[in-house]
């Protein structure tokens, strides 16, 4: 499973994470993505909506903010940063689960 993990996170960052452009709502969820603190608490300074969502319909969703991901891998600081700044989302525990059944089926 931890090998399913790893991969997903990486064709999560080589591959759908650019693809949503180099504006700063989804510079954000990739700073969040990748556990880069600094670079999030510069882009909410100048101005990136800290509860911007990213598509994710692989997973069932309608997407994922920055702090549902930072949670989900266990960037506490991250989420403490973005939890700070307004964030209000929650990874729920079907969210969760949408996501393991996702690692399960690979």
């Amino acid at each position: 499973m931890c090998r399913k993990l790893m991969i997903v996170i990486f064709i999560l960052a080589a591959f759908v994470l650019p693809a949503f452009g180099a504006d700063k709502n989804a510079e954000l969820v990739r700073a969040a993505f990748n556990g880069d603190y600094k670079t999030v608490e510069a882009l909410l300074k100048a101005g990136a909506d800290v509860n911007a969502k990213i598509p994710v319909e692989k997973w069932g969703t309608k997407g994922w903010s920055a702090v549902m991901f930072a949670e989900f891998l266990g960037n506490t600081k991250t989420v403490s940063i973005l939890r700070k700044a307004g964030a209000a989302d929650k990874l729920t525990q079907a969210q969760r689960k949408q996501y393991t059944d996702f690692l399960q089926k690979k």
